[in-house]
């Protein structure tokens, strides 16, 4: 995967100082190790060839139906009732 560096660091498994504007390939799991420390690099565009894209359907999403309580129930308070 493509990255830019936007600030100068120096990579701990290979020694290489990078400098700003330098765009390099890295495995995701290196870019996941170098953006956990922070702000040393940003993610470039990939630029994929085009996939068929599946059309959907635009449809209106049904209403959940939301159970109401029954008026005449007494909530529940999650107290046990004391016995006299």
């Amino acid at each position: 995967m493509k990255v830019k560096v936007t600030n100068p660091f120096k990579d701990k498994n290979t020694g290489r100082l990078y400098k700003v504007g330098e765009e390099l390939d890295f495995p995701v799991e290196r870019i996941n190790e170098i953006v956990k420390v922070g702000g040393l690099i940003e993610l470039l565009e990939v630029k994929s060839e085009p996939t068929e894209q599946v059309e959907q359907q635009e449809t209106e999403p049904e209403p959940e139906e939301v159970e109401q309580p029954e008026q005449n129930e007494p909530k529940a308070t999650g107290r046990r009732k004391r016995s006299k």
